[in-house]
């Protein structure tokens, strides 16, 4: 008797530990929540980004979790929830950053769509959505090769007043390309594409130019439409990149805390143009 309980107990334990033992996968389930906050350009209210998604977990030991099928919802309102309103409907994407250029009457929404391809959308303050731009494949010039990281991220920025859009993005290794659009028509007013021998970061400057700054802060640039650029001492800081962020013009960082909304005040010096 004690033979054959422990030959069950030794099959038991070889089905457990081979994966026979794993759990099975759970249902999907739906799951919500706040999940990106900015201040108004002029600081007066605050835009909220509200993510849905369905998350699946399997396995027992080393649990996995599959997500899938997400969209997003764009609210604005006061700061102390005061005139919420909803600017969208769900959108079907993945929102990686948000402006909220109130006084130029727009939103501005990086997403990720399928195969992680970024898109950039204009939403007005009705609620309309004008696509910017949208990658036709996952943005990776430099993938591939042995030289070192040669490119800027792909972003669309809106200048601190909202009247022009910058499209950073490198068209090849080696090279960075920065076309100035006119935010309401998104007619480009001027394209201009440099050599760059390292990464950079894309920044708009407080005095409405632009700034291409080197990851060591050691060298920088400032130009502007149909201005070519200048070498200039590099800024103290390279966040926030315009005047929409999470850290309002006079210092007070917003952000959740689980549900809840927080403020906090950073100081000026975290602010844009800092």
């Amino acid at each position: 008797m004690t033979k054959i309980f422990l030959s069950i107990l030794y099959l038991i334990t070889v089905l457990f530990f081979t994966g026979c033992g794993q759990q099975p996968a759970k249902d999907w389930t739906t799951i919500q929540k706040s999940d990106k906050v900015v201040w108004a350009s002029d600081g007066s209210e605050v835009a909220i980004i509200l993510v849905s998604h369905e998350e699946q977990t399997s396995g027992f030991w080393n649990a996995t979790t599959e997500q899938r099928h997400f969209k997003y919802k764009i609210l604005t309102q006061k700061f102390d929830g005061a005139e919420q309103r909803a600017i969208t409907d769900w959108l079907e994407s993945q929102p990686v950053q948000l402006f909220y250029m109130k006084e130029a009457g727009y939103l501005l929404v990086e997403s990720l769509v399928e195969n992680n391809k970024r898109r950039f959308d204009k939403v007005t303050l009705e609620g309309t959505i004008v696509s910017i731009v949208e990658e036709r494949q996952p943005y990776q010039p430099c993938a591939g090769t042995k030289l070192p990281l040669k490119q800027v991220s792909h972003q669309v920025i809106p200048s601190p007043a909202g009247e022009q859009l910058i499209e950073v993005y490198s068209p090849e290794c080696g090279h960075v390309t920065v076309e100035f659009l006119q935010a309401h028509t998104l007619n480009i007013i001027d394209s201009q594409t440099f050599t760059i021998d390292q990464p950079m970061t894309a920044l708009w400057s407080s005095d409405n130019t632009v700034i291409l700054v080197n990851p060591r802060r050691d060298k920088a640039w400032k130009f502007a439409a149909q201005t070519p650029p200048v070498p200039i001492d590099p800024p103290l800081c390279i966040a926030p990149v315009t005047s929409s962020s999470q850290v309002s013009l006079d210092g007070r960082l917003v952000y959740f805390e689980g549900e809840q909304l927080k403020i906090k005040n950073v100081g000026r010096n975290k602010s844009f143009g800092c």
